[in-house]
């Protein structure tokens, strides 16, 4: 007879739930263990970890907050989340709940005790200004960049920017921008005080100093090597030697870059900025000297004029120079006469003093350097000779000047300012040193053909487009590849001086650490 269900049910134990068992109990114990072996080691592990090696710092609990390691400048901390979160909490505004947390710039603080900057722009609305950590996300790596914001940053506010602008504010139109390419980017411009016209004031042709020989006229003789001062042979091209080849300027040969190396002395009023990002300001000193001498005496070929004075100085300079001569023997010569010489039809009271004589030949340097500007017939009246070289070769003069007769009329004379830009696109960056491989000519198209300075040669759009932009192969013709990120070109905090900020003293830190602070974050009273 088989089981009714009646009497499978009366074998089971209904009660057997209620007492454990061995394989329960042994579960028990392992859990209690478990969290009895954590709780330890959240209260140990950090106070265990000091001064010990990194492996031990690995398991310390502080880590278990990270979302990675940080970058490499920031590796200090790695296990320090105090340095940054103080007050603990997210520093980045764009987290799963934004809403709660929207306008969250405690950890900015901490980040400018090193990293201060300055406005992005005197019209931007304080309400949208992010937090630091919006843009420079950390814990990504030691190799990652935090200055390589993502587009989107930009293009955020740049895509309308009439929206995201104080609108109290008096702002100029500005175009808006979604990418880099002619489309949606506007093309480059100059300020508009420098818009079609040249603002150096100098006079300079291009295609006549990059001609090899530098010949001034048809059929003239060629500049060679000869010519220049044999400490500037070697820089200007050719072996030894070889002195009777005409000089071959180039680019490089006036334009320089901005680097370490450069033995070029540096300006007082020169911005900061990377080596080899920029080239320096083109000087006299260092450019043009070599070939534009401002020798002024035959029989003293090796003293010069002091460059970069106004023609009154210089005028006083000069003479000072012809009475020092005068005065090396006997100090009394300038109240004396000349000896008399043979002079048919002249009586002993007209013989010229040694001051007439210094101020006449003060007065024929002058005009070998501003002989040039006088038209030619107060030239040939006053008898001045034609001079290639002084300063009216390159300077321009603000006024018409009369026939120069006298010191008076010399010292009179005036030189139109001159304002050399090292700087033109001042909203955009651009590194020289990493385009080393490219032809000047690439970029500035046209400037070996201009013969004078009417206006800037530089590039547009379309010269960066062609390599900074996605990859492509048109044609056959590989195009693109380059990065073409806003940073690429473009910096957030780069409004307060033109050469980007490098060197402003906006950028000063907050404060001056010790090493105890700096490598401890400063918690919690940060200076």
């Amino acid at each position: 007879m088989s089981d009714t269900s009646k009497i499978r049910r009366s074998r089971i134990d209904l009660g057997y739930h209620k007492r454990g068992d061995a394989l329960g109990r042994w579960r028990g114990r392992l859990v209690l263990f478990a969290l009895t072996a954590a709780g330890l080691w959240l209260l140990l592990a950090p106070s265990s970890g000091q001064g010990k090696g990194a492996n031990l710092r690995l398991f310390q609990h502080a880590s278990l907050a990270s979302k990675g390691p940080l970058t490499r400048a920031h590796a200090a901390w790695d296990n320090q989340c105090e340095a940054c979160h103080t007050p603990f909490q997210g520093i980045n505004t764009s987290r799963w709940s934004p809403s709660l947390n929207r306008a969250s710039t405690a950890g900015d603080q901490n980040c400018q005790t090193c990293h201060a900057g300055p406005a992005h722009h005197p019209n931007q609305i304080a309400s949208e200004v992010p937090s630091c950590a919006e843009c420079h996300r950390d814990h990504r790596g030691r190799d990652f960049r935090l200055a390589a914001t993502p587009d989107a940053g930009c293009t955020g506010c740049h895509a309308d920017l009439g929206r995201h602008r104080n609108p109290s504010a008096n702002s100029a139109a500005i175009a808006n921008v979604t990418a880099f390419d002619a489309e949606h980017h506007p093309a480059f411009t100059l300020p508009a005080s420098l818009a079609g016209k040249h603002p150096g004031r100098i006079k300079f042709s291009h295609k006549r100093h990059l001609t090899p020989g530098l010949v001034l006229e048809q059929g003239g003789a060629p500049f060679t090597r000869a010519n220049l001062a044999a400490a500037d042979r070697t820089r200007y091209g050719g072996p030894a030697g070889r002195e009777a080849d005409p000089v071959q300027l180039t680019c490089a040969s006036c334009h320089r870059l901005d680097d370490a190396t450069d033995a070029t002395p540096r300006f007082a009023n020169q911005i900061p900025r990377l080596p080899g990002e920029a080239m320096l300001p083109v000087s006299y000193e260092s450019s043009c000297r070599a070939c534009h001498p401002l020798a002024f005496d035959r029989n003293a070929p090796t003293v010069e004029a002091r460059h970069g004075q106004e023609p009154a100085a210089l005028v006083e300079e000069i003479n000072r120079f012809y009475k020092a001569q005068a005065l090396e023997e006997k100090p009394d010569l300038l109240n004396r006469f000349v000896p008399p010489q043979p002079q048919p039809g002249r009586s002993a009271a007209e013989l010229d003093t040694v001051r007439d004589r210094v101020e006449a030949k003060t007065l024929m340097a002058v005009r070998r350097f501003f002989g040039s500007a006088v038209s030619e017939a107060d030239r040939q009246g006053a008898g001045l000779p034609l001079s290639r070289g002084g300063c009216v070769e390159c300077h321009e003069l603000s006024s018409t000047p009369g026939p120069l007769t006298s010191l008076a009329a010399a010292r009179n004379l005036a030189l139109e300012p001159v304002a050399i830009r090292s700087l033109w696109y001042e909203n955009a960056r651009f590194n020289h040193a990493s385009h080393r491989a490219v032809e000047c000519a690439s970029c500035h198209a046209g400037v070996e053909q201009a013969a004078d300075q009417s206006k800037p040669h530089m590039p547009g759009i379309e010269s960066c487009t062609t390599c900074h932009a996605p990859a492509a192969s048109p044609g056959g013709r590989s195009t693109g590849g380059a990065g073409f990120d806003c940073v690429e070109c473009h910096r957030y905090h780069a409004t307060d001086v033109a050469a980007h900020g490098l060197g402003s003293p906006l950028r000063k830190p907050v404060a001056a650490l010790s090493i105890e602070q700096f490598l401890s974050g400063a918690p919690p009273a940060r200076p």
